[in-house]
């Protein structure tokens, strides 16, 4: 599988929670270039090996001025709940990803 250039995969998790819709492996890219700095889920097949094309999960973390400091995402975490705790160096934050209701 080939990742995208600038875009160290810092960790990742297999997750079969309700964020994806199946099975998938989930990636944090941690770089500061347009392709890094994100998480992103490739779907997996039944040998649980990366299927299709990624799904972004996060995105958007590029600096604006005044509006959004730049993230970087290290780790990844799954909780019990099917949420994702995403510690990230850039700002020092630990943000939860999770299906809001």
């Amino acid at each position: 599988m080939l990742l995208p250039p600038h875009a160290a995969p810092l960790s990742m998790l297999s997750y079969r929670g309700k964020l994806t819709g199946g099975p998938s492996l989930i990636i944090a890219y941690h770089g500061y270039r347009a392709a890094g700095h994100r998480i992103v889920a490739f779907p997996t097949n039944a040998a649980g090996m990366p299927a299709g094309s990624p799904i972004e999960l996060v995105s958007g973390w590029d600096p604006v001025s005044h509006i959004r400091p730049q993230g970087s995402p290290i780790a990844i975490l799954p909780l019990a709940d099917g949420s994702i705790l995403i510690l990230e160096d850039h700002n020092g934050t630990l943000l939860r990803l999770a299906i809001t209701r």
